[in-house]
């Protein structure tokens, strides 16, 4: 029996924040209370420190390949830059080839999880990509079964990754019909493709095109489309990476409708705008992801809207492209370059810093979007994204006077660049650990367990509650609890 304690700290939840002691027992939280009078094999001092629940990651990605560029990323790095953030869970993605079958696709998504294990729980959602033949429909309802309760569709990237209205009507009827939930990436695919295929034509073919061929309304329609379809099929559904107000506003029409949507947005969306494409040279190729960066004002509109009911999660969108085949690729044109930017290690320390730290969120807001709505809507019930008794014992010792400047040669992943290169911030993990095991101390990966595939829970019925007493997550109707598995 493995026994820890976590002394003397202000445990902060999505919905409170209180001096407590944290007793945690073979990895399960089972006391919180001032001054527990317990025994224990370790005793971690809390002491002028925040104590927060592990953060939650749902929109990362690791196993990915763009354009025939592979990622830089493998499940032992990307976590491990994770967990140096403070981020506990994370969720990849299994990406469906055409004509391909479900469930010899997700085998192979667990095979490379296995030759590379992680050092957090990392869940997968399935992309869906072609659901003609209708045995591929019949597996993607089996899919909440194997633990896989999520579904995602891409609107953009036609010939590679997007579907029609007809695939997206079926893939939300299966998830309404199973407990899963859809995530949307919501572009409009042929505008966007003519858009730059007329930008090309003029030789018009530097970074600074990016943005104009990827207009807000291209998003706005897609975003509208989306939950019109959510509307239509009952389907929970989450929107993924919204980039401006235009975007936002079906989405905030639907839920004022009563609507199952969520959505999330992504640290370079809150911090950058379009001024990053007149960077010179390479530095404008790196904010290359899509949507791309808005124009200045864009990123207080969605502030607002994280600390009101627009916006519910922020994650990552990490896409682990390196540096020098973007450097490569760019010579090529703004098309070629590999969509995505990297960002696990310094999610919950940007937020913090630019959200908390400036007033516009309060440290439970900060705790609910980055751990515990996130791990609520992604069927991980109470056993992620909160300090309450029952809970995984995956917490964050967070030193709100810790600083660093952000440099990508000190990070973790292997993507080899930042967005955020050279912004200073203030708190940050002091230690991380997972299931009450110090995995992240002062900096230093201090374990390297073997984690594995986590299973997790369909959610049945309406969601619109928030979170339960003590930043846990309510129950819900037909829910399973979430498992993993570690790796032999």
């Amino acid at each position: 029996m493995s026994r820890t304690l976590v002394r003397g700290g202000t445990v902060v939840t999505a919905t409170g924040r209180a001096r407590a002691d944290v007793l945690a027992v073979d990895g399960t939280i089972v006391a919180l209370g001032r001054d527990l009078d317990v025994d224990a094999d370790r005793v971690l001092d809390a002491g002028g420190q925040l104590v927060i629940p592990g953060g939650v990651d749902p929109h990362a990605h690791v196993r990915i390949t763009f354009d025939g560029v592979p990622g830089a990323d493998d499940f032992a790095s990307a976590t491990t830059a994770a967990a140096h953030g403070g981020t506990t869970t994370l969720m990849d993605f299994c990406f469906q080839e055409h004509g391909q079958p479900l469930p010899e696709a997700l085998a192979a998504w667990r095979a490379a999880l296995a030759e590379t294990p992680p050092v957090t729980d990392v869940g997968v959602h399935m992309t869906v990509t072609d659901l003609e033949d209708p045995r591929r429909e019949q597996e993607l309802r089996a899919m909440p079964a194997q633990g896989v309760t999520s579904f995602k569709l891409f609107l953009a990237y036609p010939g590679t990754y997007m579907v029609d209205d007809a695939t997206v009507w079926r893939t939300m009827r299966a998830a309404e019909r199973t407990g899963a939930l859809v995530m949307v990436h919501a572009e409009n695919g042929p505008a966007i493709a003519a858009l730059i295929a007329e930008a090309v034509a003029a030789g018009r073919t530097g970074p600074e095109v990016h943005p104009t061929t990827r207009p807000p309304a291209t998003e706005a329609e897609a975003v509208n489309r989306a939950v019109t379809l959510a509307e239509l099929t009952g389907a929970r559904t989450y929107v993924v990476h919204v980039s401006c107000g235009a975007a936002l506003a079906p989405i905030v029409a639907a839920k004022a409708r009563g609507i199952d949507v969520w959505a999330e947005t992504c640290p370079q969306y809150l911090l950058l705008d379009d001024s990053i494409y007149a960077r010179p040279g390479v530095e404008a190729a790196k904010g290359i992801f899509s949507p791309p960066a808005r124009p200045a004002g864009e990123q207080e509109r969605l502030w607002q809207a994280l600390a009101g009911a627009g916006l519910d999660v922020v994650s990552t969108d990490h896409s682990p492209f390196a540096l020098a085949e973007r450097e490569r690729r760019a010579a090529e044109g703004f098309a070629r370059i590999p969509n995505g930017a990297p960002g696990l290690e310094e999610r919950l320390e940007l937020v913090h810093e630019t959200g908390v730290r400036t007033g516009r969120l309060t440290l439970e807001q900060w705790v609910d979007r980055c751990c515990t709505t996130p791990a609520r809507l992604f069927g991980l019930g109470a056993r992620k994204g909160a300090v309450a008794v029952g809970a995984d014992a995956d917490l964050v010792l967070w030193d709100p006077e810790r600083t660093r400047t952000i440099r990508a040669a000190e990070q973790h992943s292997r993507v080899g660049y930042s967005v955020h290169e050279g912004r200073t911030v203030r708190g940050g993990p002091s230690a991380v650990l997972v299931d009450g095991q110090p995995l992240v101390v002062d900096g230093e990966l201090v374990d390297r367990p073997r984690r594995g595939f986590l299973h997790r829970a369909p959610v049945h019925g309406r969601q619109r509650q928030a979170p339960g007493p003590g930043g846990g997550a309510p129950g819900s109707r037909g829910a399973r609890p979430a498992t993993h598995e570690e790796q032999p």
